[in-house]
């Protein structure tokens, strides 16, 4: 259920399309280009700062943490991810899924990063995927290593501008999840994929 190299890479700057497959129902009010530029170019540089603050590993996993739950549309990349299954599962299933998943986002992935070094980030161009979405491409520098080049889809979430997806020389990493999660269903079932993801979150 790994998504390997590729999705810590993504944790290096601010951790994770929806265009090829429905979600959940989002308003239609799009996000001018402009706008989610901006709001990556804020986002990347507010984790930026929390990594090179000096300040202790607790504090650093506190802070990004934090910028992961603004940042991302955390349940509509959860629902994403379990693809047809989501409709199968009965309500419980559902809840029990989305406090897994949540958890296993934003303290795994962002516990992860907290220990990462990054030069730099930045907001190399924007263009409109559709009247909902705009796709961010940036740029990571990193010591001693090639720089990173990530498309950052953001899209409006209700009332606020959120990533929906990230996507690593053109591949979208939610559908990369979307594939290991569905294996797992497959072996272990629903049940088994949500204690799987509670297993990772009390191991981080």
């Amino acid at each position: 259920m790994s998504l390997a190299a590729p999705l810590r890479l993504l944790s290096v700057v601010f951790a994770l399309s929806l265009a090829a497959a429905p979600g959940p129902a989002v308003p239609d009010e799009g996000v001018p280009v402009e706008r989610a530029r901006a709001f990556v170019a804020e986002i990347g540089g507010e984790v930026v700062a929390a990594l090179q603050s000096g300040g202790p590993l607790a504090e650093r996993e506190v802070a990004i943490r934090d910028i992961f739950q603004r940042g991302f549309d955390i349940e509509t990349i959860a629902r994403f991810v379990l693809g047809r299954y989501w409709r199968l599962a009965t309500p419980a299933q559902q809840a029990a899924y989305l406090d897994a998943y949540h958890g296993y986002f934003t303290q795994n992935y962002a516990d992860r990063l907290a220990g990462e070094t990054v030069s730099s980030f930045a907001v190399i161009a924007a263009h409109k995927i559709d009247d909902r979405q705009v796709i961010v491409d940036t740029k990571i520098e990193r010591p001693d290593a090639p720089p990173l080049n990530y498309g950052w889809r953001v899209r409006d979430a209700g009332g606020g501008q959120k990533v929906v997806d990230v996507v690593v020389e053109g591949v979208s990493l939610l559908i990369t999840q979307r594939s290991d999660f569905g294996a797992v269903i497959q072996k272990q079932g629903l049940d088994g994929l949500i204690e799987s993801l509670r297993q990772k979150v009390a191991k981080t």
